[in-house]
């Protein structure tokens, strides 16, 4: 159906379709006009780990100003590899450049957030971690009946 829409639209309308490489061309197979339909193709290249790094940054600048301390810097170790990590899905099916970022960044964000909970958790002295002793707890009364 889209492909003879295609045909009835030929010279008189722009047609774009977006996708993941291996999709796409997945979809040209599927029709034997797609050639002479979708005559151009522009191939975007995933982002190399030095760009993925830059976006991480500028995600990182944008989200805390210069409220974050990053224990090697914003070019040291740590950043440089979590940028190379994010780059080890170029090329597969699914891998979206700033989406992986974006959601390094959040996994990053909760890691963080859960240590610091942790460390204020055990930071508290025994007393305050601990619930009320059930026998603490109110007794069972008119309250309570349905």
């Amino acid at each position: 159906m889209l492909f003879s829409r295609m045909e009835d639209l030929a010279g008189k309308a722009t047609i774009v379709f977006a996708g993941y490489g291996k999709r796409m061309e997945d979809l040209a197979a599927q029709h034997p006009a797609y050639s002479t339909l979708v005559p151009n193709t522009i191939r975007f290249s995933d982002y190399e780990d030095h760009e993925l790094h830059q976006i991480l940054i500028q995600r990182l600048k944008s989200r805390f100003g210069k409220r974050l301390d990053i224990e090697d810097g914003y070019y040291g170790l740590s950043m440089r590899v979590v940028a190379r990590r994010i780059g080890r899905g170029r090329g597969k099916l699914g891998f979206a450049n700033v989406r992986e970022v974006h959601s390094t960044f959040t996994r990053i964000l909760t890691r963080q957030a859960n240590r610091l909970f942790q460390e204020m958790k055990s930071s508290l002295p025994t007393n305050d971690r601990r619930r009320p002793a059930y026998s603490a707890l109110p007794k069972r009364g008119s309250s309570w009946s349905l």
